[in-house]
């Protein structure tokens, strides 16, 4: 298997911030699950099990892909497969990617899980029981916080 390459505030291969819930579907075809009553920023959230991605689509942009959620290891993010990382591996592989600006974030953090977090990047690392368990990428947005659209 060939991995995917997660591209900070740009995507994943074909997978494009700026998409429509349209656009998806022609990609990747009907997603496993839609949630249309999903946090109140967004509009819509797909979610591929096959592929292990969940996308979120944000209403106040006319439902464009604004998140994506990667949940496997076939992911890379920058050098590395961090979804089943430890949390002192992840710091590790944070320092040796250039990922330095996340940091832990304990508005992200529960009993089991433990988020770490970097708006410059648009980039939230979860941990599971100390475990990587999913990786967050948000289209990057500018200083009156409107999204920049990949080209």
């Amino acid at each position: 298997m060939i991995p995917e390459k997660i591209e900070l505030h740009r995507g994943c291969g074909e997978l494009k911030f700026g998409l429509t819930r349209d656009d998806v579907v022609k990609l990747l075809g009907q997603p496993n699950e839609i949630d249309n009553e999903y946090i109140s920023e967004y509009g819509s959230y797909y979610e591929y099990y096959d592929l292990n991605i969940d996308l979120a689509f944000m209403e106040e942009d006319d439902f464009r892909l604004g998140t994506i959620t990667f949940k496997d290891d076939r992911y890379l993010l920058g050098n590395d497969h961090f979804i089943g990382m430890t949390e002192d591996q992840l710091v590790e592989a944070l320092k040796k990617n250039g990922f330095d600006s996340l940091e832990k974030d304990d508005e992200l953090t529960e009993e089991d899980m433990t988020g770490y977090y970097s708006e410059e990047l648009g980039l939230i690392i979860y941990l599971t029981d100390g475990i990587v368990s999913e990786i967050s990428i948000t289209v990057d947005l500018n200083d009156e916080g409107a999204p920049i659209w990949p080209e």
